[in-house]
């Protein structure tokens, strides 16, 4: 026997609200006797999708899997809808249910998107702990955060249950602030879209300088200019180990002294980094 309660939600897929797609209507299926049971679900005319989403021939059932963090039809089949109710038969999953139009399936299940500038190139990587239907990703770009270009394209998986990890490199980004998302296509041509994410490069006229590099006792960090955003200055050992770290505020210090007369000599690795970019230097203290 299996017994439901409804709550209202909104779902999140792939970094957008999918909640036109589903019902108003949430359900958890518990089993107090062991075994199979065939599941009916119930839900009121008002609570079904928008348009163009709202055909009841075309609602289908979605379960939550805990284990693969993710939203997938109960592995069975969709549901058998007639009118307001679907029904699944012979069911072995319990928990969370909901449901949704089978054309607008929850498809991906988006663990984290980033972009990153690094040596004058942005690498944008992001992660899936699902997909469905999946057959490929659009990287764009936008310098505006309003009209976005294609940049590039990484093939998805088609369905899968366990965590993906993608990255693509733009080797030509903007000058300045732009932004970058990616752009999800099932195989019958549905997309969806993640948030943008910010990248700051100034180019080649802006960017952060250490200097004397053969260094003795100190080294000193300069900006070309206070337009840069704030930044973290670290410094690791030969040995690879975090020993300073500096917070930098162009506007405020056109130049930083870092005292360096106590370490031992060798090669050290200097990263100055924020949200948006990030450079490396190689410092040989004598």
């Amino acid at each position: 026997m299996a017994h439901n309660t409804s709550h209202r939600y909104n779902l999140d897929g792939f970094g957008i609200n999918d909640s036109d797609a589903v019902t108003d209507r949430f359900w958890e299926v518990e089993s107090t006797g062991g075994g199979v049971a065939d599941i009916i679900f119930t839900y009121a005319p008002s609570e079904l999708p928008v348009a163009p989403y709202n055909v009841t021939s075309e609602i289908g059932t979605q379960w939550y899997n805990p284990g693969s963090n993710s939203w997938e039809p109960n592995g069975v089949v969709l549901g058998l809808a007639n009118g307001y109710t679907v029904t699944v038969p012979a069911n072995l999953n319990y928990g969370t249910w909901t449901l949704a139009n089978i054309n607008h399936a929850l498809p991906i299940q988006l663990l984290y998107f980033a972009a990153k500038l690094d040596d004058e190139v942005v690498h944008v990587n992001w992660s899936t702990s699902s997909e469905t239907n999946n057959e490929y990703f659009t990287v764009e770009k936008s310098a505006d955060g309003k009209k976005f270009i294609e940049t590039g394209k990484v093939n998805g998986a088609g369905n899968s249950s366990v965590t993906r990890h993608y990255g693509f490199i733009d080797k030509h980004p903007f000058e300045g602030l732009s932004y970058y998302r990616l752009r999800q296509t099932d195989y019958n041509g549905s997309f969806t879209f993640s948030h943008p994410v910010p990248v700051f490069n100034k180019g080649e006229n802006s960017t952060w300088y250490i200097f004397p590099n053969p260094a003795t006792d100190l080294i000193r960090i300069a900006n070309s200019g206070d337009d840069l955003p704030n930044a973290t200055f670290q410094l690791f050992n030969p040995e690879g180990m975090l020993i300073k770290t500096i917070a930098l505020n162009p506007k405020s210090q056109s130049l930083v002294t870092v005292d360096i007369k106590d370490f031992s000599s060798g090669i050290y690795i200097g990263k100055i980094s924020n949200d948006y970019h990030q450079q490396v230097f190689k410092i040989v203290k004598n």
